[in-house]
């Protein structure tokens, strides 16, 4: 160990040691004195600075190996356990422009400039970048978490935050049904229907409205779940549409009892006089479920030709009539944890911040009431 003065009066005390690759290095700290006390508590200092170089040295020269695909392969299997099988298929398929992109790379050697600019150098919504980069950083965490990485470069990624332009919000308001566009719209697909698949069409858009049922869970309902008597179905199954099979709920606050309304049990009981060789609920003819893909593309098509005013047709789809029925219920007056024990949320911002929307009887209400003011 030796030492320089400084002009500040300081010290500056150095001392070298050895790396794993042979060459001679260097490390420094500075004291303001040179006494006794002073130089242990230096040599200390500059012996741990050498001790946390070497050790870095010696794991990056270990750790160069090791690729994005390895990484991501002893990932997976923990994602694979913890989500649903559906969540995790599409979180895999978001990932493969990704592996296949950075799959043979040495997983330490990627930059954040790298993944900065692969978010942007793709026609992205800023919300699917937002998806996209939370996906990878979960590799890169398992990366960091193994001791692979020296930590998460993609909690240093930055992107924009979403901005509330006219045009996103108006979009965001046409995002659910009114009672009076939902009688509208089934109105018309009832007058349009030209056979019984069709008019299945219209009660399953109908009864999504009334019980606020993901479209999977709606097609795993099962006549063994459903209980006439006391008026409620029980939900513990979402339907796997790309492996054609039961599978769990997207979490387990989903797995629930829904009360059913009168107008709710009419529908059902003509779809069991329409299916009795099936056990599940909604099933067309052929014995098979009717899918997201197929429900989205009838209510675009049936709503263009109720042709709604002030609503785009274009983006209709199952999804708004969970939307629509949580937006209902807020309106009624329904408390928040029992809105969220029915439609199977987890999170209470979710409630809140997307799916509840001024209804105009609300400010038709809410305008009776102001003119009530009287000062």
């Amino acid at each position: 160990m030796y030492k320089i003065k400084l002009s500040s009066g300081k010290y500056k005390f150095f001392d070298k040691y050895q790396g794993v690759d042979g060459k001679w290095r260097q490390v420094s700290c500075t004291m303001n004195s040179t006494s006794r006390e002073s130089k242990k508590i230096a040599q200390n200092t500059l012996e741990l600075k050498i001790k946390e170089k070497l050790g870095k040295n010696k794991s990056s020269s270990k750790l160069k190996k090791v690729t994005v695909n390895e990484v991501y392969a002893e990932s997976s299997k923990i994602r694979k356990a913890e989500l649903a099988e559906t969540t995790f298929l599409n979180e895999t398929y978001g990932l493969k422009d990704f592996i296949a992109t950075f799959g043979e790379r040495i997983i330490s050697d990627i930059e954040t400039l790298e993944m900065q600019e692969y978010l942007f150098s793709k026609e992205y919504s800023n919300k699917t970048r937002h998806t996209l980069k939370l996906r990878i950083s979960k590799v890169f965490e398992y990366a960091y978490q193994m001791g692979i990485t020296e930590f998460n470069i993609m909690d240093r990624v930055i992107l924009p935050k979403d901005k509330k332009t006219l045009e996103s919000i108006a979009k965001r308001n046409q995002k659910f049904f009114t009672l009076n566009e939902m009688r509208l719209l089934l109105n018309s697909m009832r007058k349009n229907a030209y056979d019984d698949e069709q008019l299945l069409f219209a009660d399953c858009v109908e009864f999504l409205f009334l019980t606020g049922l993901r479209i999977g869970e709606a097609m795993a309902l099962q006549w063994s779940h459903v209980d006439v008597l006391n008026a409620t179905m029980y939900i513990e199954y979402s339907w796997n549409a790309n492996l054609r099979k039961l599978g769990p709920t997207k979490n387990a606050q989903s797995i629930r009892y829904v009360f059913l309304n009168q107008r709710c049990l009419e529908i059902l009981d003509r779809l069991r006089k329409r299916n009795l060789n099936s056990n599940f609920v909604f099933v067309k003819s052929n014995g098979f479920q009717i899918s997201n893909q197929a429900i989205n593309l009838y209510m675009k098509m049936e709503g263009a030709r109720a042709n709604l005013f002030g609503k785009d047709s274009s983006i209709f789809s199952a999804h708004m009539l969970r939307h629509s029925h949580i937006t209902q219920m807020a309106a009624l007056g329904v408390p928040q944890k029992a809105l969220m024990e029915r439609v199977g949320h987890s999170d209470s911002r979710i409630t809140n911040n997307i799916y509840t929307h001024v209804l105009p009887e609300s400010r038709q209400e809410m305008n009776l009431k102001l003119n009530n003011i009287v000062i």
